[in-house]
């Protein structure tokens, strides 16, 4: 009876947070940070969803030399966040590796440009520290204030990672409808510039700097994903990544490009993000 109680007073004193984020969201990013400071790791994986899905830090922690591993990914995650979370945990663990993974929007991707994932740069700068490159309004404030009161007085009510971060359960498979629109959306950042890439250079300076090793990783994609992807480019899709192939080149840094050979259809959770079972057979290929 009193855990009903509490839920429904929770439930009703939130209801104007919901109207502007979804309330998992904000235990998710309270769950990783958490796992940030408290957990034992000396390996980091940053980046997207696709890097959050389909690199199993759990995988990559199982094995002879002591090595662990922490799945920092997190949803829309640009590059200069992916930076800016290296910077936050090597200065509170000891970093080794690096993976950071690279997506087909990656190069000209701004979070905070983007009217629907800018809710996620709340979450960045409440819980990581990592300050918006936009200026915010009296509504921003508004909810970023209403967030932090959140995170002091409720605790997580659903664990959405494990204690290596990776996520648990994977996403539904979207239609051909859903597949066009969101190959065009990443194509979209892809062309515009490669003003993102800076930050790779940024996070390649700075492991260097800190003895740690970086890798690079484009994650593989479904084959009907790709097919949608090189109408665009004379047939094949690979040609979006030169710049970033040129760039990891230029500074000797490792660039691993994986592609739907490797895994087959099922292991994918939606067109581009692997199942749980599709991120073991990657690393393990």
């Amino acid at each position: 009876m009193l855990s009903n109680i509490k839920n429904y007073i929770r439930k009703k004193s939130n209801k104007k947070l919901r109207k502007y984020i979804n309330l998992d969201m904000i235990d998710e990013y309270m769950e990783l940070r958490e796992l940030i400071y408290n957990s034992d790791y000396n390996n980091l994986i940053v980046g997207s969803s696709h890097g959050l899905y389909g690199i199993k830090a759990e995988v990559l922690s199982d094995n002879p030399n002591g090595s662990k591993w922490l799945n920092a990914c997190t949803t829309s995650q640009d590059l200069y966040r992916s930076f800016k979370m290296i910077e936050l945990v090597s200065r509170n663990k000891k970093i080794s590796t690096v993976i950071m993974t690279y997506s087909l929007f990656s190069s000209g991707y701004m979070l905070d440009k983007v009217a629907l994932e800018f809710k996620y740069s709340y979450l960045s700068d409440i819980f990581f520290g990592i300050p918006t490159r936009v200026d915010y309004s009296e509504k921003d404030l508004y909810i970023k204030e209403m967030i932090y009161r959140y995170s002091l007085k409720y605790p997580i009510k659903y664990h959405q990672r494990n204690l290596f971060g990776d996520k648990i359960g994977h996403r539904d498979f979207m239609t051909s409808t859903d597949i066009d629109k969101r190959v065009l959306g990443h194509i979209k950042h892809n062309i515009r510039n490669t003003n993102e890439h800076i930050y790779v250079e940024e996070a390649i300076k700075y492991c260097k700097a800190n003895n740690i090793i970086l890798i690079l990783v484009v994650m593989p994609f479904r084959e009907d994903y790709i097919k949608k992807a090189s109408e665009s480019e004379s047939s094949d899709y690979r040609k979006y990544y030169d710049s970033i192939q040129l760039l990891a080149n230029k500074n000797d840094v490792p660039l691993l490009f994986y592609d739907s050979t490797v895994i087959d259809y099922d292991d994918f959770g939606d067109c581009d993000h692997l199942t749980d079972v599709g991120g073991g057979i990657l690393l393990y290929s």
